[in-house]
């Protein structure tokens, strides 16, 4: 039981003419549905009915954070529509794109920095949203400022790592948007394009770590006349 959700299963032993399966019973808000999880049979693994629970579970938590009172036959609905898109799950699916591009366009340093990145989605969505991963479609206007207040929260992280972990997660829901691969609601398109994220100035250091990192020969020669202007004052 959890809050006005409430979910049980029951053994359905097998007849002459049928299998045995599981036969769930949900109730909420006054409401309830029955339905046979065929593909489940009770003598299975809990781990799969471990998951036809949290699914139920986000589907109602989700309609509680946009003021919603669903109806059993209303979750029932959307638990047999195509599953959405969840954030952490298409931001991580995102970045294991990258590893086709390590040593190419991103060092592995970077690689291991988003994922450390992406460790903290699942901790800000469990404090905010009461869920360890939520619809993309559920997100609030101002996720990404919930997102930066929640890491400046944080007492291991660096500082100044914050804002280029902000815009790591707004560059990548963006690309993915672009892709055709997430849908955003406008206000929060609007949100992540115009969302100010300080520019992160250079320091001499960080010059020496670009000319030493090793890069294919058309992209070391754009770092070549990069670094060539932040010397010579060409780029201001």
């Amino acid at each position: 039981m959890i809050g006005d959700l409430k979910i049980s299963f029951k053994a359905v032993p097998a007849t002459a003419n049928k299998h045995s399966y599981v036969q769930m019973v949900a109730s909420i808000n006054g409401t309830r549905f029955r339905m046979a999880l065929k593909q489940l049979v009770f003598s299975g693994s809990q781990e799969e009915l471990t998951t036809v629970s949290s699914t139920l579970f986000r589907i109602y938590k989700e309609a509680q954070l946009q003021g919603k009172h669903i109806t059993a036959q209303a979750l029932k609905k959307q638990f047999l529509s195509p599953p959405p898109t969840l954030l952490y799950r298409a931001i991580c699916r995102s970045n294991n794109d990258h590893l086709l591009n390590l040593g190419k366009t991103i060092s592995y340093k970077q690689y291991q920095f988003q994922l450390l990145v992406i460790q903290q989605i699942p901790v800000f969505c469990q404090l905010h949203y009461g869920l360890p991963d939520i619809s993309i479609s559920t997100l609030p206007d101002n996720f990404l400022s919930q997102f930066r207040d929640f890491l400046y929260r944080q007492q291991t992280i660096e500082k100044c790592d914050i804002e280029e972990q902000i815009r790591f997660i707004r560059t990548t829901l963006l690309k993915e948007h672009q892709k055709g691969n997430i849908e955003l609601s406008i206000p929060l398109k609007e949100q992540l394009t115009n969302f100010h994220i300080p520019n992160k100035r250079l320091i001499p250091e960080d010059i020496c770590k670009l000319v030493e990192t090793h890069l294919p020969q058309h992209l070391a020669t754009i770092r070549d006349t990069f670094v060539f202007g932040c010397y010579t004052d060409l780029l201001q």
